[in-house]
């Protein structure tokens, strides 16, 4: 598969990633729901949605074991009412959503360039958690010259962070099936603070992943500059920057929503939109971690 950047374009999703850059798939493709369903633990839930996008690449082989290694541990969905979840993302060895993405690259990494040079903005506990013991160096908080980005600014970081969207949305939509004893594929609505806006951009690709994801709602705290491009009132801020790099203004436009909530914290203001706009709706509350 062909992947491009600003740039150039790229064979093969390796080369792409060592570039250290948001790099676009020439197309989306889709694990489809059988493939999905069929998934008996995390891990193999990960392998099906990725694999599209490994396959023809050197890493392709590894992967089953990257999987196994970079999602070992719990993604808790948890009843927060009558047709509510809530997506807690805070269980991982950082305590952030985070650990998704840094433990999926850190595997990715060790295989690919064990002894390069690679940079982080943020988030230091999830990759000091995910680099543990490993050799790569990892500056945080800066982007020394050759030092490659592993952070939010390289999509396979934004397929990392994918995984327990594809997990929430075929858990709902396996247990929505086996209730209804239906083959219609139900849909989860995912509400996630504007504030992470790396956690738009993986519902996104989840949903590009074959993933039934639904609705994809940002509940906005203080600015509604994501309202505002929405409604064809504004530009669009430096926040979806990611999701544009993947997606046209036209799919945001009809398949983001943007909502404003009063409330105080992140997931306080998640629950107050679904609340107010999506009582009656199966959605998934999103919690981003500490």
């Amino acid at each position: 598969m062909d992947f491009t950047d600003e740039k150039e374009q790229v064979r093969g999703i390796s080369d792409a990633i060592l570039r250290g850059m948001r790099f676009k798939p020439s197309e989306f493709p889709t694990a489809g729901f059988a493939a999905l369903g069929s998934a008996g633990s995390i891990a193999e839930l990960a392998f099906e949605a990725l694999a599209p996008y490994f396959a023809g690449d050197r890493l392709f082989g590894e992967l089953p074991e990257i999987c196994y290694e970079a999602f070992d541990f719990p993604i808790p969905l948890v009843q927060n009412g009558p047709n509510c979840r809530r997506l807690e993302l805070g269980a991982g060895p950082g305590k952030s959503y985070a650990d998704f993405g840094a433990r999926f690259m850190a595997c990715i990494m060790a295989r690919l360039k064990p002894d390069a040079l690679l940079s982080a903005q943020s988030e230091e506990a999830s990759w000091a958690e995910a680099f543990k013991g490993r050799s790569q160096k990892i500056v945080i908080g800066e982007t020394p010259a050759g030092a490659i980005a592993v952070d939010g600014r390289n999509t396979a970081f934004i397929m990392g962070l994918a995984v327990p969207f594809v997990f929430a949305s075929m858990r709902e939509a396996i247990m929505a099936n086996s209730r209804y004893q239906s083959r219609e594929v139900f849909l989860s609505s995912f509400i996630i603070p504007s504030s992470c806006p790396e956690l738009l951009e993986a519902a996104f690709y989840a949903r590009a992943m074959g993933a039934p994801v639904g609705k994809v709602v940002a509940a906005e705290l203080g600015d509604h500059d994501i309202s505002d491009f929405l409604r064809g009132s504004g530009p669009a801020p430096e926040s979806l920057d990611g999701l544009l790099t993947f997606f046209s203004a036209k799919d945001l436009r009809e398949n983001l929503q943007a909502w404003p909530s009063s409330a105080d914290s992140e997931i306080d203001a998640c629950e107050a939109v679904r609340a107010e706009h999506f009582p009656v709706q199966q959605t998934i509350v999103v919690r981003s971690g500490r």
